[in-house]
């Protein structure tokens, strides 16, 4: 099917509005959130941008905090705000200074990431049946992977190759990964195990209930944190003796930060995403701030943890992007997802927001879109 026989198949190329969620106020997506159903449709911002009709939409916690953490006078007024930033689907519309050797002609599949200013002051979102972004923003879909499984690899794709590079693994080194069976820590496991190599010991964390997953994706041992009283406390017992060369912590468990001398290494990292936020409000969100600063800068002389702190920037962008895909193609990364209809968008943000999804939650946005990839 040629590029004009597609854009023929699909009339809603041809319409001025879409489908999208959207909100105007600050709020949780319960009380804010609301299905569009005739939202004007994106135009080019650039030259250099393109258009994309998505097929599938990932959701990312940080989504969920600038809807309701974000205050109205950071955004632009009158403006429908659509959530969530990582998506993927196909090109309809390319800017004429969209380099050609990018190969991003109509038709092509792709997958992406909003860039935040945007997101955060004009409203641009993923959660829509169109999205509209700079060329830099997508890459070109790895052929062994669908559109669902690498919608999610921007935002959480792109931690953890920020995660990983924040410090020197090794060949034969034994890493701990909390938080193992999420979006970013299902990544984690596989990257570390192709860094350490089969010499290596990866040690994860997550419930018992996803042990089986995160042993398939490499693994070598899995602690239940739901087995014990202390997590920190147990890991003391077990790896008092032999420490850990590195741990990544992929939740923000600031509890495993403060006791990690007792099991790990002198000298040797603490990477992580950074403190959990408690709630979704300012005020959690300050004090998450303020442990971050903690954390990091204060004096061991003065009682501060006795190992480096590490919380890299974590914003998708092309080279990352580009680096995951082609991970995926060479067969060392799976993405596992987990996916609802469009129209089920909220329960979808009820499953984020508890912390306790495996893998990447998705949203299919239309069963009739180039989601069936019949056209790469």
């Amino acid at each position: 099917m040629s590029p004009a026989e597609w854009a023929n198949a699909n009339a809603s190329v041809n319409t001025n509005t879409m489908r999208a969620w959207a909100y105007k106020k600050r709020g949780t997506p319960p009380n804010v959130l609301s299905l569009t159903e005739a939202m004007k449709k994106p135009t080019l911002p650039s030259d250099s941008s393109v258009l994309v009709q998505v097929a599938y939409t990932a959701l990312n916690p940080v989504g969920a905090y600038v809807m309701q953490l974000v205050p109205e006078c950071l955004r632009a007024k009158g403006t429908q705000f659509v959530p969530e930033m990582d998506f993927s689907g196909t090109i309809v519309e390319v800017g004429p200074g969209v380099p050609s050797e990018r190969e991003l002609d109509v038709g092509t599949s792709v997958f992406g990431s909003v860039d935040v200013k945007a997101h955060v002051r004009q409203g641009a979102g993923a959660l829509a049946e169109y999205v509209a972004v700079e060329a830099d923003s997508v890459v070109k879909k790895p052929a062994s992977a669908s559109l669902e499984e690498v919608a999610g690899l921007g935002v959480a794709g792109a931690t953890a190759i920020s995660l990983l590079a924040s410090t020197r693994l090794e060949k034969g080194m034994k890493v701990l990964l909390n938080g193992a069976s999420g979006g970013i820590g299902h990544i984690m496991v596989q990257l570390v195990k192709n860094a350490v190599g089969p010499d290596g010991r990866v040690v994860a964390v997550c419930s018992g209930k996803n042990a089986a997953m995160v042993q398939e994706l490499g693994a070598d041992e899995v602690i239940d944190y739901t087995e014990h009283r202390s997590l920190p406390q147990y890991l003391t017992k077990r790896f008092l003796i032999s420490r850990f060369d590195a741990i990544f912590d992929s939740y923000g468990s600031q509890d495993l930060w403060t006791h990690c001398p007792k099991y790990l290494r002198a000298g040797q990292p603490f990477v992580t995403v950074g403190p959990a936020i408690s709630e979704p409000t300012p005020a959690a969100a300050f004090q998450a701030i303020k442990l971050m600063l903690l954390n990091k800068f204060w004096p061991r002389a003065w009682g501060g943890v006795p190992r480096p702190y590490v919380q890299p920037n974590c914003l998708a962008n092309l080279g990352d992007m580009a680096e995951l895909a082609g991970l995926v193609d060479e067969g060392k990364l799976k993405i596992l997802t987990e996916t609802y209809r469009f129209e089920d968008a909220q329960k979808a943000y009820d499953k984020l927001l508890s912390r306790r999804a495996a893998g990447k939650i998705v949203i299919e946005i239309r069963e009739d879109s180039w989601a069936n990839e019949k056209m790469m």
